[in-house]
């Protein structure tokens, strides 16, 4: 019976290993790499179709997602907040769009400026 028992705890064991190993994977290949982020929010006139939860994406990559949405009232405008991957730095000149296919789900789209300076933790991505 030990012997049984032995082999179920290897086997067992491998199946784990082999489990952790393909979500590392997967988290590798899509762009997802860091496991910290920091929060940023910006101001848009419209977040047509987004909702918490929706991706971010650089250059076609997920490199955060939307943590909150809310309307501002007097502007009539979209409060986004957004968790981004710790190794990014977005630029303060950047913009932001809703994008997505008719056969894709809508993301937040970044579209990088050339400032020299980051929107730091915490800080508002102008979005004019």
């Amino acid at each position: 019976m030990s012997r049984n028992n032995g082999f179920e705890i290897a086997l067992s064991a491998a199946v784990i290993l082999l489990a952790v190993g393909f979500f590392a994977f997967m988290r590798w290949q899509t762009g997802s790499g860091s496991f910290s982020s920091y929060r940023i929010s910006a101001d848009m006139a419209h977040a047509d179709q987004l909702n918490v939860g929706t991706d971010v994406r650089l250059a076609g990559v997920v490199v955060g997602q939307i943590t909150r949405l809310s309307l501002l009232p007097k502007t009539y405008h979209v409060a986004v907040e957004m968790d981004i991957r710790s190794d990014l730095p977005i630029p303060k000149d950047s913009r932001l769009g809703v994008s997505g296919g008719t056969m894709s789900s809508p993301y937040l789209s970044i579209s990088p400026g050339h400032d020299k300076e980051y929107v730091p933790p915490g800080g508002i991505l102008a979005n004019k």
